[in-house]
Formats: structure tokens, sequence, C-alpha cells
């Protein structure tokens, strides 16, 4: 075996090695049906507190335009009212 190949090898290759070894464990074994499912349940929960947000900001949307809407109408009667 050549010593001089291995004088090579710098640090970023060694790390590219060993990810791709833990990767094709991870690819073998159960894992992979765990971390599925793991993910699964991560975009769900994150789905639901987007919509949450979404529909609390929409509220408060809704109730600053009420009010603000509420007012204009006053506003018009008292015009009417002195006209």
């Amino acid at each position: 075996m050549n010593i001089t190949m291995f004088n090579k090898m710098t640090l970023s290759d060694l790390k590219i090695y060993l990810l791709n070894s833990v990767a094709l464990v991870v690819s073998f074994s159960e894992i992979e049906a765990v971390l599925k499912i793991i993910l699964l349940l991560g975009s769900i929960v994150y789905t639901a507190q987007r919509i949450y947000a979404n529909y609390q900001e929409n509220i408060g949307d809704k109730k600053k335009w009420i009010i603000l809407h509420t007012k204009n109408l006053i506003l018009q009667t008292c015009l009417e009212v002195v006209r």
C-alpha cells in the first residue's frame, strides 16, 4: 500500500468519508423509517403552527377593519346630521 496516498488526505476528505459511511449505515437500518416518521410529525406540527399564526393575524386584521369601518360610519352619520 502506498503511504503517500494517506499523507495527501485532508481533514475534509475524512469528514466526507465519515459522512458517507454514516449515511450508508442509516440507509441499511431501521432508523430510516423512524427518521421519516419524525420528519412527518415535525412538518405536521410546523404546518399547524403556521395555520394558527395566520388565523390569529387575520382575526386581528378583521378587528382593526371593523373598528375603522365603524368609526367611518359614525363620522358619516355625524356629517349628515350636521348638514
